[in-house]
């Protein structure tokens, strides 16, 4: 299967991740459209997340194939052009799954990127997006795009190591949103391991989850039905026995074993049998 990571780049000279990357393109810098090496980090550090294959750290999907599309600068800035650019071509290159660790307070200059979102899901990817790092809830502060409306899209909020919601995620950015571990995450920093923390480092554990679905051969609407109805619910139960009136926790927290096998055996049962005499 293929996953695109949305962000910095990715350090291409990094062995436990250079083995997965099949192209990358530039589209912050369209003068340099081959120019999609990291030089920021934070690419690098996501990207490990889905497809590292150590021997330091492995990814949730290792034998994924890694397409990178660098659509933010060496400070981690960009715009919605870029982004929307960077979309396009993954869905060029038959992407299934995207990552987007990024976003910010677009209103309607962020137009052009919600179109550019809902197109792809007609195209068949399903997308991970990070909610945001900055304590809000999203009808109060959305946050684009993990706040865009698409059937393919799934918000993901961080997680502490308790499964508790951190004090930094944004949280109901979206009404299909999952919560994943988003605190004291280990990552590649070009070469060398690093820990990190917020949405940014939760996302991919999503899209991770998506491409060992879509590899075992769940389509689009597959994926994300089986992460979403597998997710492990006790905080979010929690919490509304609590009396809160908004459920922060979106369908809860990630479980993508859970959510693996539930398709194993699902398709497993609906298999046709074949008899021998």
């Amino acid at each position: 299967m293929k996953v695109c990571s949305v962000d910095t780049g990715v350090a291409t000279d990094n062995p436990a991740i250079s083995p997965a990357i099949i192209a990358g393109t530039n589209t912050d810098d369209v003068t340099q459209s081959t120019a999609w090496a990291d030089d920021n980090g934070h690419g690098t550090f996501v990207a490990g997340e889905i497809v590292a294959r150590g021997p330091e750290l492995v990814g949730v999907a290792p034998k994924a194939s890694l397409l990178v599309a660098k659509v933010l600068d060496k400070t981690a800035s960009g715009n919605d052009l870029g982004v929307s650019s960077g979309i396009l071509w993954c869905v060029s290159q038959r992407a299934q799954v995207l990552n987007i660790s990024l976003g910010g307070q677009g209103g309607n200059a962020a137009l052009g990127l919600r179109q550019t979102i809902t197109w792809a899901c007609t195209q068949g990817v399903d997308i991970a997006i990070a909610s945001g790092n900055a304590g809000t809830a999203g009808w109060a502060s959305p946050n684009v795009p993990a706040n865009v409306a698409a059937p393919c899209v799934i918000a993901v909020n961080a997680l502490n190591r308790h499964g508790v919601m951190t004090n930094f995620s944004n949280y109901a950015e979206n009404r299909q949103s999952l919560d994943a571990p988003g605190q004291g995450i280990a990552g590649y920093l070009g070469n060398s391991i690093a820990i990190g923390s917020g949405t940014s480092f939760s996302a991919p554990l999503v899209a991770g989850g998506l491409a060992l679905l879509r590899g075992m051969g769940a389509s689009s609407s597959e994926a994300v039905s089986y992460l979403l109805s597998n997710a492990d619910n006790t905080a979010r139960q929690v919490h509304l026995s609590k009396g809160k009136y908004r459920n922060i926790y979106g369908y809860g927290a990630l479980d993508v074993d859970a959510a693996c096998r539930a398709y194993a055996e699902a398709h497993a049962k609906s298999a046709p049998r074949t008899e021998t005499n």
